[in-house]
């Protein structure tokens, strides 16, 4: 069963962060956009595809060059079921990540409504000049 929200190498000191998405930031989810100009939306078929992206070569350098002290979250709305090919795709890219925050996959009749649902994370890792020390990020 995945974790939400996953560590990348067991711990994140508090302190600042940078927070990216992945599908069109990270991620280039040009080929799978189609699916999301349907009536209704096909999120089924825009998020199965998302292993074969290719990245976004500028971004991932970004992160690369983000301060070593500094943590990088990755909250994304991919499905948290997704997420054994979220970890696998930024491995093979070598993205640096300290964080993965991913929505909860949640069911009714075989059809996913999470996009519709509101999903909520409690993240302790903020910029202490930003946010408190927690913080509720809805989505």
């Amino acid at each position: 069963m995945p974790h939400n929200p996953l560590l990348h190498h067991g711990a994140l000191a508090p302190g600042a962060i940078v927070v990216c998405d992945i599908d069109g930031v990270l991620s280039d989810a040009t080929k799978r956009q189609h699916f999301l100009k349907r009536t209704p939306k096909d999120w089924e078929a825009f998020f199965a595809g998302c292993g074969d992206d290719p990245p976004i070569i500028a971004t991932v350098n970004l992160l690369d060059d983000v301060a070593g002290d500094t943590g990088v979250v990755l909250l994304i709305s991919r499905p948290l079921h997704l997420q054994p090919v979220t970890v696998e795709w930024l491995a093979r890219h070598d993205v640096r990540w300290d964080l993965l925050i991913m929505r909860p996959t949640v069911s009714d009749g075989g059809r996913d409504t999470s996009r519709s649902r509101s999903s909520r994370v409690s993240c302790t890792w903020v910029s202490p000049c930003a946010w408190p020390s927690t913080t509720t990020l809805t989505w």
